[in-house]
C-alpha cells in the first residue's frame, strides 16, 4: 500500500486521476509547503532539519510533476508500473513517424511567422486530440487496475503525446531554426 511518502497524489490528499484542479493543488502545495518549510524548523536538531529539507523538496517535486498534465499522466502510469520515458523503445507507428518528419521539415522550412502560425495550429489540434484519447484512456487504465488492453493503449498514446509535446516546444516555432 502506498503511503504520502511515495504517491503524490496521497501527498496532497487527492484522487489519481488527470482530473485535478489547479487552483486546488496549488492551495494544498502552499499549505503544506507552509507547514514543511525549513524555515519553520530553524531552531529544530539537525536530523528535524534535514527531514524538513527533504519533505519540502518532496512536496517541491510532487507539485512540479502534478500541476503539468503530461508529466502527471506519465507519474501516474508510474505508479502502476508502466514507464512511458523509456528512452530505448523508440518504437512507432511508421505513419506517426512520417507525420513527425513532415512536421520538422515544414518548420524548417517555414520563413514567415504565417507558415508557423499554421504548422503551430495544426500540431497543436493534433496534440490536443491525442491528449484527449489519452485522458480518456488513463481513466479506463486506473479503473481498471492497470491490467489488460488499457496499459498498452495508454503507453502508447503518451508516447504520442511526448512526442508531440516536443515538437510544440517553443523554439521549433522561433524562426531562428538552422537551415
Amino acid at each position: 500500500m502506498n503511503t504520502a511518502a511515495d504517491d503524490y497524489f496521497l501527498l496532497f490528499g487527492l484522487e489519481r486521476t488527470m482530473a485535478i484542479e489547479l487552483a486546488e493543488l496549488t492551495q494544498r502545495y502552499h499549505r503544506l509547503q507552509s507547514e514543511f518549510h525549513p524555515d519553520r524548523f530553524a531552531g529544530a536538531t539537525s536530523l528535524q532539519r534535514q527531514a524538513a529539507l527533504q519533505h519540502a523538496s518532496r512536496i517541491n517535486d510532487a507539485y512540479a510533476t502534478l500541476k503539468k498534465p503530461l508529466s502527471r499522466a506519465a507519474y501516474l502510469v508510474s505508479l502502476y508500473g508502466v514507464d512511458v520515458h523509456t528512452e530505448t523503445d523508440t518504437a512507432m507507428p511508421v505513419d506517426f513517424l512520417m507525420q513527425q518528419l513532415e512536421w520538422r521539415e515544414a518548420l524548417e522550412e517555414a520563413d514567415d511567422d504565417t507558415t508557423r502560425a499554421a504548422l503551430r495550429s495544426e500540431i497543436s489540434s493534433a496534440r490536443d486530440t491525442v491528449v484527449g484519447a489519452a485522458t480518456a484512456a488513463l481513466a479506463k487504465f486506473v479503473a481498471a487496475g492497470s491490467e489488460g488492453q488499457e496499459s498498452q493503449e495508454v503507453y502508447d498514446l503518451l508516447r504520442r503525446w511526448i512526442y508531440l509535446e516536443k515538437l510544440m516546444a517553443p523554439e521549433n516555432f522561433s524562426g531562428n531554426l538552422a537551415k
